[in-house]
């Protein structure tokens, strides 16, 4: 009955999505101190946002959408700042670089959910500096761009949590700038807008981990800019507001497969620049908006069209999934409660267009292992649903 209920809520939550697709809810204020630049991220179902200015602060709080609550997590481990770099790679989250009233930094944090605390890891490579770009591809991170003491950089560096070591790769491919918009889709990354030397660019730029080349792709759709926020879901990216000639609430979804931008209903807070954007689950959110006149501690819930929605909003476990991203082979290791049992174990995976590509029910697994070959897949992103004992695990997976 449980498992039932469960499900109807998810359906119910999807068709509610359906209806109300291509729409900004405001949901609960953020209660942390900080609310000038601050740094953000996401972990599975929560956000996490901290640091900042005006007053400077080290408060770090999480974000629970099923709730809509802020629960104040531990300090941020390292001095006050803003401007950071915040990304998340797998189940541990980062904050490094950004400026404080000392000058620029370069000292990189790591945070882990699971028991609340804040370790040092290696100091980021480059330059200390803030205003740069930040994302993960896979299993590696990503920090590049920005301004230093000397001016804007065009670096570029990968971050390997595995080993603590950062790696320069290629430079980025177009002029040297700050306040740029970085996003990650499957298994590129993409820059896009920001301010160099000359003026503000709405140029976007692809970046392929695999030969370590840049790409530059057609133009945002929207005016040049900088400060502009993003996010991805699916396999879609999403920006929006910044400032450019003007201070703006237009919002885009950049489609990588077409290059094409196309617009999406205004930001529902108006016109910003600075926000700080993650993605949980089919939904994106900006928290700590600008308006020019006061920073304000709102946070805004974007539900996109349904043709991006798959619902992810199920019940965890530690079945895991791995390796991702992946080539041609894909293994299932059942939890150890699981794997102590005898029932049946269903396996799906939907692209995301939510059709099922792949089932098939497992018995008496050896070894509590299940390996697929997907060599036959195409290139993309791809969810994992795994049932067993009547609980749901669903994880995206990269195949490239």
């Amino acid at each position: 009955m449980k498992t039932n209920l469960s499900i109807l809520i998810s359906l119910f939550a999807f068709i509610q999505a359906v209806h109300a697709q291509n729409t900004w809810l405001q949901k609960a204020y953020y209660p942390g101190t900080g609310v000038f630049r601050t740094s953000g991220f996401s972990i599975g179902n929560y956000g996490y946002i901290g640091t900042g200015a005006a007053p400077y602060t080290v408060d770090f709080w999480a974000y629970d959408p099923t709730n809509d609550t802020w629960t104040q997590k531990a300090d941020f481990g390292g001095p006050t700042r803003y401007d950071a770099i915040g990304l998340s790679i797998g189940n541990k989250g980062y904050i490094g670089t950004g400026q404080d009233s000392f000058g620029y930094r370069k000292d990189f944090w790591e945070y882990d959910p699971a028991n609340n605390t804040w370790t040092q890891k290696a100091s980021f490579n480059g330059t200390p500096r803030a205003r740069s770009i930040g994302f993960n591809i896979g299993s590696k991170g990503y920090i590049g761009t920005g301004k230093d003491s000397s001016g804007y950089r065009r670096d570029f560096w990968e971050y390997d949590p595995l080993t603590d070591i950062w790696t320069q790769k290629s430079d980025f491919g177009g002029t040297a700038r700050m306040w740029a918009t970085g996003l990650a889709i499957g298994s590129k990354g993409y820059l896009i807008a920001g301010l160099d030397s000359i003026d503000v660019e709405n140029d976007i730029w692809e970046y392929n981990p695999s030969n370590d080349t840049w790409q530059q792709k057609s133009n945002f759709g929207g005016p040049p800019r900088m400060m502009a926020t993003g996010f991805t879901i699916g396999t879609k990216g999403y920006i929006g507001c910044g400032v450019g000639a003007s201070l703006y609430n237009d919002f885009w979804e950049y489609n990588p497969l077409t290059g094409v931008s196309v617009q999406m209903a205004d930001f529902g807070g108006g016109p910003n620049q600075g926000a700080v954007g993650f993605a949980i689950g089919n939904r994106g959110y900006f928290v700590m908006i600008d308006d020019w006149l006061l920073w304000q501690k709102d946070l805004w819930q974007y539900v996109p069209n349904s043709a991006t929605i798959i619902d992810e909003n199920f019940a965890q476990n530690s079945t895991t999934v791995s390796p991702n991203p992946f080539t041609s082979q894909l293994t299932i290791t059942l939890s150890p409660h699981h794997a102590i049992t005898s029932s049946p174990l269903s396996i799906s995976i939907h692209n995301t267009l939510g059709q099922t590509v792949y089932h098939n029910t497992e018995i008496n697994l050896s070894n509590h292992t299940k390996t697929l070959d997907l060599s036959y897949f195409s290139n993309g992103i791809y969810l994992i649903e795994v049932m067993m004992d009547g609980e749901r695990t669903v994880q995206r997976v990269v195949k490239e």
